[in-house]
This record gives C-alpha cells, structure tokens and sequence, in this order.
C-alpha cells in the first residue's frame, strides 16, 4: 500500500488497525476459552460435550461476528472521528474499515476452528492454512491493487480472501473430523450452559 498508494493511503490502513484489534480482540479471547474447554473434553474423551462445545462455539463465530459487522460497518465513521483521524485519509480509512469488516465471519471463524484444532492436537494444519491464506493475501493484493487498481479498498478484499480462504479451509477440517465429535453445520446452535463456561474461561 505505501508503494503502490502512497503515504495516505498507507496512513488511512494504519489508522484503521487499532479500532479493529479491539474489536477483533474480545473473541480472540472468546477463542482461548474455546479451546481449553474442547482440550478438556477430548482429553476426558467426553466426546457428547465436546460436540455441543464446538457446535456452541461456531454459533457464538456467527452470531459475534454479525455484531462485529454491524458495528464496524455503521459507526466506523464516528469511531474514527473519535481517534482525531486527519480529514485528508478519513474517506479512505472508513473505506478500508468497513471493507474489512466484512471479513469478520472469516477471521472470527478460523480463530476459533483453527483454535479447536490446535487443542484436538493438531497444530500443522491451521499454521498450513494461514500460509496457503497469506499466499492468497499476495495474490490479492497484486491483484486487487497492482493490476485492478483498487486501492485501499483492494487492500482491504485482498484481506478478505485471505482470512475467507483460511476460515473454510479450518471449517473443512472440522467437517472432516470423527463422527463422535464432528461437526454438522446444520447442527450449529448455542447451549446456554456450554456458552457460559466459554464466556467464563474466555
């Protein structure tokens, strides 16, 4: 971005970083309680809690992420005024803001697939999928900004095809994995209980 678009450009993407970590930070935690319950369960071999724990947290991805949306997409102007970003990169900064937050279902849900797996025991895949996802995130970005000439708002959907790639690439291994614990989409709902305890840990 400050190659190819210059500084404010580079400045506008910057200043977004801080408003969405936040955000984004709140269910990375959410994750973290989400894997010490599943390494419990698979560690106990209760494998009828551990499918209600990955069925509630995939639900808890959904709907979080629809909040983290809206959220994003209607009050980036004002959380950005709020942060004194400078008139000249606000346009472009609200831009990016709400471009990316449309990436939320895809970051929230591969924290917490990605998180699920690594407390199953296997942490080659979901290190495997964000490098196939920053890869992607390469490509996008020379397509979106170098080629099509989109500028931040490219940065912003080269974001998007990364984290999306590496979300269903994690949901797919979840689909995948033994019956006894596999998870149904169709099947995805939050257990009031199950939710506590992630809310608790998390």
């Amino acid at each position: 971005v400050g190659n190819l678009l210059g500084q404010d450009a580079s400045a506008a993407v910057g200043t977004c970083s801080w408003p969405i970590n936040c955000l984004v930070g709140f269910f990375t935690g959410m994750g973290v309680g989400v894997g010490v319950l599943v390494s419990q369960a698979y560690g106990g071999k209760d494998f009828p809690r551990l499918k209600k724990i990955l069925h509630s947290a995939m639900g808890l991805a959904v709907i979080g992420s629809a909040i983290l949306l809206l959220i994003g997409w209607l009050f980036a102007p004002t959380i950005l005024r709020l942060m004194n970003t400078p008139d000249e990169i606000l346009s472009l900064a609200v831009t990016y803001a709400r471009i990316y937050f449309l990436s939320m279902f895809s970051i929230v849900g591969f924290n917490f697939s990605s998180g699920i797996l690594r407390a199953l025991g296997d942490s080659r895949r979901p290190m495997i999928y964000q490098l196939i996802g920053g890869f992607a995130n390469i490509l996008g970005n020379t397509l979106f900004i170098y080629i099509f000439d989109f500028g931040v708002a490219g940065a912003a959907m080269a974001t998007f095809l990364s984290q999306t790639v590496a979300a269903v690439l994690t949901i797919r291994r979840l689909r995948r994995l033994p019956e006894e614990y596999r998870l149904h989409l169709r099947k995805i709902r939050i257990e009031s209980e199950t939710l506590k305890r992630i809310f608790s840990v998390g």
